[in-house]
C-alpha cells in the first residue's frame, strides 16, 4: 500500500481563505455600521423598509398629499365651527346684494376680441360669463382685477357678431 499524504491543494487553501475574509468583512460591517454612521442625504427613500421611519424623524413641510393618509388627520378648527352652523343660517342678506352688470362689444369676423363688464365703485366681481354668437370660441373668461369680468373670444363666423359679458357684483 502506498502512503500518500493528504495535503490540501493550493486552490483549496486560497478559496477557504477568501471565504473567511468575505464572511468576516460582512460581520464587521454589520457590527460597526449603524444609523449614526450613515451620512445625511446619502440614503434614498427607496432604500428604506416600509413603515420604518416614524413621524418624529420626518422634517417639517417635506411630505406631499400622496404621502399622507387623510383619515389620520384631525379636523381643521374652522371646519369644526362650520359644523355648528344651522342650515340656512347664512343667506344672501348676510353676504350683501349680488347684481349682474353687463358690457358688450362687436367682434369682427375671423378676429379675436373681448368684452368687459364692470362693477360699480365699492362692488366686487365674484363671477361672470357671456352671451353671444355660436361662432364664438371662448378663449378665456376671468376676473379683471377685483371689480370687472372680461371674456376673450375668437369669432370663427363669416360676419361680425356682438359679444355680451356679464359680471356678478357683490355689494357690501
Amino acid at each position: 500500500m502506498s502512503s500518500r499524504s493528504l495535503r490540501p491543494s493550493l486552490s483549496l487553501v486560497i478559496s477557504v481563505l477568501a471565504l473567511v475574509i468575505a464572511m468576516g468583512g460582512t460581520g464587521y460591517a454589520a457590527a460597526k455600521i449603524n444609523g449614526g454612521s450613515i451620512k445625511a442625504g446619502t440614503l434614498p427613500g427607496s432604500a428604506l423598509k416600509a413603515k420604518t421611519v416614524k413621524g418624529a424623524k420626518v422634517r417639517n413641510d417635506t411630505l406631499t398629499g400622496k404621502q399622507v393618509k387623510e383619515s389620520t388627520l384631525a379636523k381643521v378648527p374652522a371646519a369644526a365651527t362650520a359644523d355648528t352652523v344651522a342650515p340656512g343660517a347664512v343667506g344672501s342678506a348676510a353676504l350683501g346684494e349680488i347684481t349682474r352688470r353687463s358690457g358688450s362689444a362687436s367682434i369682427a369676423a375671423g378676429a379675436n376680441g373681448s368684452a368687459t363688464a364692470s362693477c360699480l365703485p365699492g362692488e366686487r366681481a365674484i363671477g361672470g360669463g357671456n352671451d353671444g354668437s355660436f361662432s364664438f370660441r371662448v378663449i378665456a373668461s376671468r376676473n379683471t382685477g377685483l371689480d370687472a369680468w372680461t371674456v376673450y373670444v375668437f369669432n370663427s363666423g363669416g360676419s361680425a357678431a356682438s359679444l355680451t359679458t356679464h359680471a356678478y357684483c357683490l355689494a357690501p
